[in-house]
């Protein structure tokens, strides 16, 4: 659409200027802008009002500002036309308004501002990484360490702690010799004495050399969002600072958000990086911070979500006993930068009717005590099958468990969990998945773990069968493979 652009016309001397207006083909159509759209507030919760707001409109055409917004979570848009948003969110999405230039003449190009709404169901809205967004490698002006994580750090997706050295999950251990290994933290390679900073307000429970810990820990208890500050309800959420090499806390102390509580330190083997933990008590055992109670770090911590994402293939089937095949699955994070963030992966069976309609085929598995099941979730199984040891749940008290025989006489919370394939000690095989994890590092090219599935179960009429691998990451995002068929012999 073009604007219209005036001619004079002269009408003799005794007569005013008249103005008209005609079309004018060759006028360049220049479109109208805006500098910038913010949401507020920047970490939002479940249940806020989102206020979208820009600035710096501009016409070149002087027209009137009757610009747009639109508002999306995820890809989805959602039906809104007013810059304030109050539902059609929750925990754990992503949010973002869109706002579209017009001068009532022509539009020009969006502009917009997303936030992620934070996980507030059990957690903290505001969480800080433990090295503040590896704040020391470029410090603001100004800034000491004593100063704390600044706060524009805070649930901030621009400064996380990322590479990740070992994420959560299975690895292969290099300073074992490789053995395969269930690492219950993650690894955040860092100097020796590199500022720490607590990642939510907290209660020091444990500061300094502790008998439970190789190396000197700080441990911090932290109370649910609407809790009242008790644990009672709902239990509460424990973070764990391990390999320590001094420490600025004692216990009791209360610290705020982003305090500084220590400096990094070095593992037994030499390595320099902090080993951070998420301990998370369930309401039956509400003060509980036993290594079973750990969950993947990324379940609560910021991360640009989306930006690297799993890939998840179907490898292989071996259906030579039909009723019990057996499913080859890889997972693979192949960015520079990965995610690092799986929670679970699953196998879906489907069986197919002559027209491929398809119909799921259930599988085992269920609880109390999963049993070969069809799937292999780090953070479930780990409270399923590392046991504790506490007076109200000695460690015998979990005879129960379907692999009783394999516990010893005394207390070994990586008696299932570490349990390798006896015929190569890299790999892990327990509770019917064969897991084998390529060894990683934050200099390795991709992230690799190959899961062999050995408990599916089909009926022995099927005749035509479809399978489906799934992966379910921090945020709750499913990425499915490729189905893969076969058919009867």
């Amino acid at each position: 659409m073009r604007y219209l652009s005036p001619i004079v016309i002269l009408a003799g001397c005794a007569e005013p200027d008249t103005r008209k207006y005609v079309l004018d083909d060759t006028a360049p159509i220049v479109a109208p802008y805006i500098e910038s759209v913010t949401i507020s507030p920047s970490m939002p919760r479940a249940g806020e009002r989102l206020i979208c707001q820009y600035e710096g409109f501009q016409s070149e055409i002087g027209g009137a500002d009757m610009s747009t917004v639109s508002w999306y979570v995820g890809a989805v848009a959602i039906d809104a036309v007013d810059f304030t948003l109050s539902e059609g969110f929750s925990s754990g999405d992503t949010v973002t308004c869109t706002v579209t230039p017009d001068d009532g003449v022509s539009t020009g190009t969006p502009v917009s501002d997303t936030v992620d709404i934070a996980r507030l169901s059990r957690h903290d809205s505001t969480p800080v990484w433990p090295l503040c967004g590896r704040i020391t490698e470029d410090p603001p002006g100004g800034w000491s360490e004593e100063d704390g994580c600044p706060s524009d750090r805070w649930n901030s997706l621009a400064h996380t702690d990322y590479p990740i050295n070992s994420t959560f999950g299975p690895r292969q251990l290099y300073s074992a010799d490789y053995r395969y290994d269930f690492h219950r933290g993650i690894d955040l390679s860092a100097e020796i004495g590199t500022p720490v900073f607590a990642v939510a307000p907290g209660e020091v429970l444990k500061a300094g050399e502790d008998p439970s810990y190789s190396d000197p820990v700080v441990q911090l208890r932290h109370f649910r969002p609407d809790s009242g500050d008790s644990c009672t309800e709902d239990g509460c959420w424990h973070s764990n600072y391990l390999h320590l090499s001094s420490w600025s806390v004692s216990p009791g102390e209360v610290v705020d958000r982003g305090a500084l509580i220590g400096h990094t330190g070095a593992s037994s083997s030499g390595y320099p990086h902090l080993h951070f933990e998420i301990r998370d008590a369930r309401a039956e055992d509400p003060l509980s911070a036993w290594q079973r109670d750990t969950i993947h770090p990324l379940s609560i911590l910021p991360y640009p979500d989306g930006t690297s994402e799993a890939e998840v293939t179907i490898e292989s089937v071996d259906s030579t006993t039909w009723t019990e095949p057996t499913v080859d699955v890889l997972v693979a994070f192949r960015s520079p930068l990965p995610e690092l963030d799986m929670i679970r992966a699953e196998v879906r069976v489907f069986e197919l009717d002559s027209d491929g309609e398809q119909t799921e085929i259930g599988q085992s598995g269920d609880t109390p005590w999963f049993v070969e099941p069809p799937f292999f979730d780090v953070d479930s199984w780990n409270l399923q099958y590392t046991h504790k040891d506490s007076s109200d749940y000695p460690w015998e008290s979990f005879s129960d468990c379907p692999y009783a025989d394999e516990h010893a006489d005394s207390y070994d919370a990586h008696v299932h969990m570490d349990l390798a394939d006896a015929e190569d000690g890299s790999v892990g095989l327990f509770n019917g998945v064969r897991i084998a994890p390529n060894f990683y590092n934050e200099s390795t090219e991709e992230w690799l773990l190959r899961l062999r599935f050995l408990g599916l179960d089909v009926p022995v009429e099927a005749t035509r069968l479809s399978f489906v691998a799934e992966v379910t990451d921090a945020r709750d995002n499913v990425l499915a493979s490729v189905p893969l068929e076969i058919r009867a012999r």
